[in-house]
């Protein structure tokens, strides 16, 4: 059980994140740019951890797959773009 005086912004956004990936059976690149951008440079309290690890595990048994951008050529990407 947690108490909410453990929940900051940053591990409720963190959380929000997971709970998307989990629920959606993917992680988009931007989502994962924001994971790292919640957890870098700053100590991770245990209900971070327990999130990253839980997210971890999801990708590695295959619950989560993760999205890779697409990449078109410059003139690709221009005439779709047209």
């Amino acid at each position: 059980m947690w108490d909410i005086a453990d929940v900051t912004c940053a591990n409720a956004s963190l959380e929000l994140l997971v709970r998307h990936a989990l629920s959606w059976g993917e992680l988009s690149p931007g989502a994962e740019q924001a994971i790292v951008r919640l957890t870098r440079d700053r100590p991770l309290s245990d209900r971070e951890t327990k999130l990253l690890a839980l997210l971890q595990d999801a990708i590695a048994a295959g619950v989560i797959q993760r999205l890779a951008v697409a990449k078109l050529p410059q003139e690709e990407f221009i005439a779709a773009c047209a």
